[in-house]
């Protein structure tokens, strides 16, 4: 009598593996909040003020957040006068991020240029909107920045901050007695 065969096991070359698909992504559309916040004109005034992404020297990483998107983030901070930690999550990128944006596009000027530019462009339909956003975020940028002196003065010690930062009347000051 013959021994019956025994089953042999698959090997990785029965099942060969399905070819990658080479897929082109198409540009991506901003979403419904980031378009509110930020309207198409607004964006186009941004985009051409916003300083360039700076290279990593160490290359690598993760990809660069949206500057649409972290845009839409500043106007919604600036709009609603929330945290920058209470930040919600559906813009995309962490609020450190935000934060990070926010500093370096104030550092470099970019929100008195688009209040400029979008004072020379005033008869767009929403102008007032775009006007009033740039107001915002530049309020938002002077008051960060007079916070930021005061946390750095507590921290060193220094007592006397500049007068354009906090003027007190003389009568305020005094105690009454």
């Amino acid at each position: 009598m013959s021994t019956p065969a025994l089953p042999t096991r698959p090997t990785p070359t029965d099942f060969p593996l399905p070819r990658p698909i080479a897929l082109s992504l198409p540009a991506q559309a901003p979403t419904v909040l980031t378009g509110r916040l930020v309207p198409d004109d607004l964006w186009h005034l941004a985009k051409e003020a916003i300083p360039p992404t700076p290279k990593r020297p160490q290359g690598g990483g993760q990809r660069r957040a949206d500057d649409r998107e972290v845009l839409a983030a500043i106007v919604f901070v600036a709009g609603s006068g929330c945290s920058w930690r209470r930040l919600p999550p559906v813009f995309g990128a962490s609020w450190q991020t935000v934060h990070r944006r926010f500093t370096e596009w104030t550092a470099a000027g970019l929100w008195d240029l688009l209040c400029a530019a979008a004072e020379r462009r005033a008869v767009c339909a929403r102008s007032d909107w775009t006007l009033t956003v740039c107001r915002r975020i530049r309020a938002r940028a002077a008051s960060s920045a007079s916070s930021a002196y005061a946390v750095s003065a507590a921290r060193s010690g220094d007592a006397s901050p500049p007068d354009a930062l906090w003027r007190v009347p003389a009568a305020a000051g005094r105690a009454a007695g």
